[in-house]
C-alpha cells in the first residue's frame, strides 16, 4: 500500500504502534489516517476512540483496515 500511495504522489508518515500513531496525529495535521484494526499495543478501535476524545470530532478522515488475518468485525458508529 505504501508504494502505491507514494507512487501516486502522497506524502506518508508511518507509526509502528498505537502510541506512536497517536503522538503523530496530535503533532501534525494529517488529511487522512489509515488505521489498522490490530496494532501491536492496542486495538484500532481504541485508537479511534482516543482520536475522538481529542476534541469531540476527528481531526480528519480515518480509514480502518486490517492485514491478511481474517476477522469478523461489528459495524461501529
Amino acid at each position: 500500500m505504501r508504494l502505491a500511495l507514494e507512487a501516486a504522489g502522497f506524502v506518508l508518515q508511518e507509526a509502528a504502534d498505537a502510541e506512536q500513531g497517536l503522538k503523530l496525529a496530535r503533532s501534525s495535521t494529517p488529511d487522512c489516517i489509515l488505521l489498522d484494526y490490530g496494532l501491536p499495543d492496542a486495538e484500532g478501535l481504541e485508537v479511534l476512540e482516543s482520536l475522538r476524545q481529542q476534541g469531540g470530532t476527528l481531526p480528519c478522515a480515518v480509514v480502518m483496515l486490517t492485514g491478511p488475518e481474517p476477522r469478523m468485525l461489528q459495524p461501529q458508529r
